[in-house]
């Protein structure tokens, strides 16, 4: 199989990828998740919140299937209806024996919180070349996939978890950034997709891995056409 030129990006920067844990939210609620090094991400696997990051208009309606990649410094607000964000308190509750993290009472909003951490060399190469938020919606035509992997990372992070646990869940997370990149690159405009815009583009993208593979060739355009 030879290694085409995004999945050739991926290596050079090592990229890794973790879950944090799960938060479980009912009532009324509102958090701050501050940014980390690593570039987060949030599946929603239950109910629906509302969320609002610096340079959005307006807050938006997160539902469960779909996927959030945050890629910014400034804090995620959360919480049960968009009224109740600008009061989102910064305090994280403690992770109960399970990693899970409660807000409010019950459990009516549940979601995958977790990160991509990719070495020092190459951070700010990835950080400055993605948008600082991708909304990947359950209901966009090739957003499948991506529920049926956090599906598998649910079924990986029950306690007493099968052996290689640790092992599983890293590699299902790189996997589910991957095809986070994939579908957002079917739907992205010119404006918001930054470098990804190119490999949604088939054309382009031949062109690419073809002098990627041979870069010593003096290529023309008509060859590449």
């Amino acid at each position: 199989m030879q290694i085409d030129l995004l999945s050739d990006i991926l290596d050079l920067m090592h990229i890794r990828g973790g879950v944090f844990g799960r938060l479980n939210a009912g009532d009324s609620w509102a958090t701050s998740l501050q940014s980390a090094d690593a570039i987060k991400f949030c599946a929603a696997t239950q109910g629906s919140c509302w969320y609002h990051v610096k340079g959005l208009p307006a807050p938006v309606l997160f539902s469960a299937g779909d996927v959030l990649v945050v890629n910014s410094a400034d804090p995620l607000l959360m919480g049960h209806a968009p009224a109740a964000l600008p009061d989102a308190a910064d305090p994280c509750p403690e992770p109960d024996t399970d990693g899970s993290y409660q807000y409010g009472r019950g459990v009516v909003f549940s979601m995958l919180s977790g990160g991509v951490q990719v070495d020092a060399e190459h951070r700010d190469l990835l950080r400055r070349s993605l948008p600082p938020l991708m909304h990947v919606r359950h209901d966009m035509d090739k957003a499948g996939p991506l529920a049926n992997l956090v599906r598998q990372l649910v079924t990986e992070m029950q306690p007493q978890g099968q052996p290689g646990q640790s092992t599983a869940v890293s590699a299902l997370t790189q996997l589910l950034f991957v095809q986070i990149l994939r579908t957002y690159m079917e739907f992205a405009t010119e404006e918001n997709a930054g470098w990804l815009r190119v490999f949604g583009d088939s054309r382009l993208t031949t062109a690419l891995n073809s002098i990627h593979r041979a870069p010593a060739s003096k290529w023309t355009l008509d060859e590449l056409a």
